[in-house]
């Protein structure tokens, strides 16, 4: 029974030794994506931006309309000053710098929406990018994936080591089954 029991032992002992050598000696996969073409390669990043262009258009239209408003009320003014009393003038001079000013407001308002939105834009479509990543590293049994970004994070990579079309395929599969 002895010689069972330290048979055992022994054969455990062995198998142990045999899994973490595998463990810690198995070669890591590893892989990189050119972030940036990932990014404006992928369908969910195009259909935000053209929502978004959608919108910044329509500002843009609204905009338009009140400065155009205001010039063609500056030019009636002008036109008419010479016939106007100098109360009237006061006023109109009152109105104008009001409706200039609400052009302006609305012009800083919609600058100030436009970046706001654009920025929780890119952070919705990176939050998508960033959670498919991870899903697509697990799946292929990646243990590290780079992005390579302008700012140089990554100066080389093996060509065989780049899964930016592998992975930018998978995510437009993904988003166009959603």
């Amino acid at each position: 029974m002895k010689i069972f029991l330290t048979s055992a032992v022994i054969i455990l002992l062995v198998a142990n030794v045999i899994l973490t050598g595998t463990v810690l000696f198995k070669t890591p996969k590893i892989g990189y994506v050119r972030s940036q073409n990932l990014i404006y390669g992928y369908l969910g990043m195009k259909e935000a931006q053209s929502r978004f262009q959608e919108k910044t258009n329509q500002w843009q239209t609204n905009t338009d309309t009140l400065r155009f408003d205001y010039q063609k009320s500056l030019s009636a003014y002008q036109q008419e000053y010479s016939k106007l009393s100098e109360k009237e003038r006061k006023e109109r001079e009152n109105l104008l710098e009001l409706q200039k000013n609400n052009v302006l407001n609305y012009s800083d308002a919609v600058s100030k929406k436009a970046k706001e939105e654009e920025e929780k834009m890119t952070e919705g479509v990176l939050n998508q990018i960033n959670a498919f990543a991870e899903e697509f590293g697990k799946s292929e049994g990646y243990d590290i994936i780079f992005g390579t970004t302008l700012s140089g994070n990554l100066l080389y990579g093996n060509g065989a080591m780049d899964i930016t079309d592998e992975l930018l395929a998978g995510l437009n599969d993904k988003y166009k089954n959603k």
